[in-house]
Parts: C-alpha cells; sequence; structure tokens
C-alpha cells in the first residue's frame, strides 16, 4: 500500500486483490478499485474503514512499480480467520522480515477508549453509591432533628391533636427539602456525567436513571415524613406540662 496522486493504491497478485471481491479484470496498472471490483462486500468496505479508507478512493494494480520512497509504503494483510489467522502472520512476518514493526489498525486507540470508557464507568458507579450514601445520610439526620424537635409541639396539641396537622408539619420540614435536594442532585449527576463522558470519548449516561434516582429521593422524603408525622402525633398527644 501506498499513495500516489493523492490517492492510496494496493499492489498484490490477482489473488490477494481477490479479497475486495471478484473481479472483472486484473489491472496491470493502477485503477480505481470501483472500476474493477462491481460488488465490494461488507467485510472489505469495514477494513478499508479501519485504514481510514472508502473505495471510492482507492486504486489497485497487479504490478510491483518501483518505489521511491520505501517509508510511504506498508504492508497490509488482511486477516479473515480470527486469532487464528493473526498469529500465523505474525510468524510469518518475524521469519521472513526480521524484524519488522508490527500494529494492528487503531488498536491502540481502541484499547485506549476502552480503558477510558472503563475509568468514566468506575467513577460515575462511585458518585452514584457515594450520592446513595449521602441521601441516606441526610434522610436519617434529618429525621433526627425532626424527631428532636417533635417535643416541641406538644404544647399545640392544646389546640389540635389531629394527624393531618402533624404530617403537613413533616411534609413542609422534611418532604419539599428533600425533593428540592434529589432534583438538584439529579441535574448536577447528569451534567457532571455528560462531562466525564465527553472526556472519556464514549459512553452513555442515561437520563431517566437519573431521574428514578432524583424521584426515589422525594419518595424517601415523603415517606419519612409520614413516619415522622405519626411520631409527632404521638409526642404531642402525651406531651403534658411540667414544671409548673
Amino acid at each position: 500500500m501506498y499513495p500516489e496522486n493523492d490517492r492510496v493504491v494496493f499492489s498484490g497478485n490477482c489473488t490477494s486483490l481477490a479479497f475486495f471481491g471478484p473481479m472483472t479484470t486484473c489491472p496491470k496498472k493502477s485503477t480505481a478499485l470501483t472500476g474493477v471490483i462491481k460488488n465490494i462486500g461488507p467485510g472489505p468496505q469495514r477494513a478499508l474503514a479501519v485504514l481510514g479508507l472508502t473505495p471510492d478512493r482507492v486504486d489497485v494494480t497487479s504490478s510491483h512499480p518501483g518505489i521511491t520512497d520505501p517509508e510511504k509504503v506498508s504492508l497490509v494483510v488482511f486477516n479473515t480467520e480470527g486469532d487464528a489467522g493473526a498469529d500465523r502472520v505474525w510468524e510469518a512476518a518475524y521469519r521472513t522480515l526480521g524484524l519488522p514493526m508490527l500494529a494492528v489498525p487503531v488498536e491502540s486507540g481502541m484499547l485506549g477508549a476502552q480503558a477510558r470508557a472503563g475509568y468514566v464507568k468506575w467513577v460515575l458507579d462511585a458518585a452514584l453509591i457515594g450520592l446513595a450514601a449521602l441521601v441516606l445520610a441526610g434522610i436519617v439526620g434529618a429525621a433526627s432533628v425532626f424527631d428532636d424537635q417533635a417535643r416541641g409541639l406538644g404544647p399545640i396539641a392544646s389546640f389540635r391533636n389531629d394527624r393531618r396537622f402533624y404530617v403537613q408539619v413533616a411534609f413542609w420540614n422534611l418532604s419539599v427539602p428533600l425533593a428540592v435536594v434529589g432534583v438538584g442532585a439529579g441535574a448536577a449527576i447528569y451534567v457532571l456525567g455528560q462531562m466525564l463522558l465527553a472526556i472519556g470519548d464514549g459512553g452513555e449516561l442515561s437520563a431517566g436513571l437519573v431521574a428514578t434516582g432524583s424521584l426515589l429521593i422525594a419518595l424517601g422524603g415523603l415517606v419519612v415524613a409520614v413516619v415522622c408525622g405519626e411520631i409527632a402525633v404521638r409526642r404531642a398527644r402525651t406531651w403534658r406540662p411540667t414544671g409548673d
């Protein structure tokens, strides 16, 4: 493979060039690939794409012209036999070429992208676990503070001791703040997650999953409000004046 007039030329025998598809003729000079092979299969198209090429930009020839600049020539082997074929290619290269510089096209880029994607995934997972722990700690802390403050609602029992009133107090003190925190945390996770995915060159962060997490935080706040409201009702109903 070598460049020629802003195009790429594949030079090889007719058997090798048949990798691209049934040839109408075996070209003796540089000829457009699409001119000698009418139907290029998806496999050869993917192989060219790995090299950053498209069939309409490639020429083929069965001759071996003299190359004035060997540094611009690459020996390309299209392997169709998986790992076993790759091993044979490696062995043949070292046996016949001495110390060749072998490389699989885009392999390093793919491995790097996979490593970055894995890193970003672990970061996101750790962030979600940390957020869940933080939310749980926040709910428990808020419930504990409200439980301490519920003792101060006792005097109100002289005027009201219905359950609805105390549940509403708990709702405004617990559910609403936690819902706001849940929405804010979900938005922050989504924005920061998209930034991390952009840095990692791939991946996906489900907006539905983030929204579900925010909803669960809000529902957790609602459950805690009902429980704390019930505690406040019992505290108020059993309150008695002291120190009078």
